[in-house]
């Protein structure tokens, strides 16, 4: 699973690439993406059509009261069951654009 991520590209070039995309906020580049950080995501707005706007890498349920635990990623094979992302599987989805991806650092033990 990804832990980190790259993505250098400007919001200019999204919006060239992508047309009609409307930008709230900056989004400098970064070569080292992590989680808990704020990152630029293109979701569908309810008028506006697509945006970019920044959002924390971490899920947190809409039925949950404990803000401090952000899983930051889910299996396939489960999203759709598992009661922590069913409902946001089923009815709320975003693109996270990225460059590249970097593998999970290997465990090694001493």
């Amino acid at each position: 699973m990804c832990g980190r991520y790259g993505f250098i590209h400007s919001p200019e070039e999204l919006q060239q690439a992508w047309g009609n995309l409307h930008i709230r906020g900056d989004f400098p580049p970064s070569y080292n993406r992590a989680p808990g950080q704020i990152h630029p995501v293109v979701r569908q707005a309810p008028d506006l059509g697509l945006e970019l706007v920044p959002m924390r890498w971490g899920f947190v349920p809409g039925w949950s009261t404990r803000t401090h635990i952000r899983p930051i990623n889910a299996r396939a094979e489960t999203v759709a069951t598992q009661p922590l992302f069913r409902e946001a599987f089923r009815a709320r989805r975003a693109l996270v654009p990225a460059d590249w991806w970097y593998f999970e650092w290997p465990f090694v033990p001493e």
